[in-house]
């Protein structure tokens, strides 16, 4: 009874500290950029896959995107990142995400 130490009030102590801490490391890494790699659909006509390239300003049928870590999934969304390129048809999928495991997507 007399210890001095209350449990309750440590808590109250320590909690803002503990949650600005952890907002820092949500910030932190939400703020981190990736290297999002974008290329052709490999069933384009040659024609099709030399305008889209132009389009992205494609180096060898990709290109690189930095892109911060916190919208990365709206980034990849269109790209369908869960989806094989082949799997849809090319008039729908023009690009395709080419690292979206690599960079958690």
């Amino acid at each position: 009874m007399g210890s001095g130490y209350n449990r309750k009030q440590s808590r109250t102590l320590a909690g803002p500290f503990v949650r600005a801490r952890a907002k820092a490391r949500l910030v932190e890494a939400e703020s981190q950029q990736v290297m999002l790699e974008i290329g052709l659909h490999p069933e384009l006509s040659k024609t099709q896959k030399k305008f889209i390239a132009h389009d992205y300003v494609m180096s060898g049928g990709k290109v690189q995107i930095a892109v911060r870590r916190a919208p990365l999934y709206y980034a990849l969304r269109p790209l369908g990142p869960d989806t094989e390129p082949s799997a849809r048809p090319p008039e729908d999928q023009k690009i395709a995400s080419l690292n979206a495991a690599e960079v958690g997507g």
